[in-house]
Formats: C-alpha cells, sequence, structure tokens
C-alpha cells in the first residue's frame, strides 16, 4: 500500500486568490499568527509551506522569484525573506504547482505572506497561494 500526501487548504489562510503578478508586489493577503510575546512555536513541528499554483501562464521571458516573507505589519512592509524559489520559465504553465518550503522555526514575526519579485524582463503570471 502507497502512502498519500494530502494537502488541506483554507480560505482563511489564502495569500492571493487569482492575482496577476506583473511587478514587484505582494500578495493579496497575509497570514496573522497572533501576538509575539509570548514566543510562539511557529514552524516546529510539522513543516510549514507557500504552495502556489499558476492559473494564467507565464508570458514575456524572464525570470520569477517568489518570496516567502514574514513583517510585524498586516501590509508586510518591511519584510524578511524567509525563503525563496525561481520555478524555470518553461514550467510557469497554466496548472503548474510549486512549493516554497519555510525553514524550520521561522517565522518569528506575526505575519507571513507572499511577495512577487520580477527580477527580469517578465510581463506577467497568475497565481493562487496557501
Amino acid at each position: 500500500m502507497g502512502t498519500e500526501e494530502r494537502m488541506i487548504l483554507d480560505k482563511l489562510l489564502q495569500l492571493s486568490d487569482s492575482q496577476a503578478f506583473t511587478t514587484d508586489a505582494d500578495g493579496t493577503n497575509s497570514v496573522d499568527l497572533g501576538d509575539v510575546t509570548p514566543k510562539r512555536r511557529v514552524g516546529t513541528g510539522e513543516p510549514l509551506a507557500i504552495v502556489c499554483n499558476v492559473e494564467v501562464a507565464a508570458t514575456g521571458g524572464g525570470v520569477y522569484e517568489f518570496q516567502a516573507v514574514q513583517s510585524a505589519a498586516a501590509n508586510l512592509s518591511s519584510p524578511d525573506i524567509l525563503a525563496a524559489v525561481r520555478p524555470a520559465e518553461t514550467d510557469m504553465v497554466k496548472g503548474y504547482i510549486f512549493v516554497i518550503p519555510i525553514p524550520a522555526g521561522l517565522p518569528s514575526k506575526r505575519y507571513i505572506g507572499l511577495s512577487f519579485n520580477n527580477v527580469s524582463g517578465t510581463t506577467g503570471v497568475t497565481v493562487s497561494a496557501h
């Protein structure tokens, strides 16, 4: 008997909902992890990750970088990058799913979210992220 991995998606944990990224931008939502005092242990135990699904294929060529970020503010101002991935341009087609693993023991700030970094020459991709 094989093992299956299952993922549970929660609307309250959605960071982007069919969001079109064309320039550097944050996801439309952030997740509030609660008060930082006393210190939480978010990220210890089960691994955390942001799962992204391409809904409209990338156009224009170039390099896309997606970042898992944390911030003291809900609008993700002055973020710290927890992890980043640069999916291959050829993979950025409708239906492609990629994961941004968050290192164990992180985050340490109240809010987490997704940021898109237009590294070079990209004109757009539409993504949903949880």
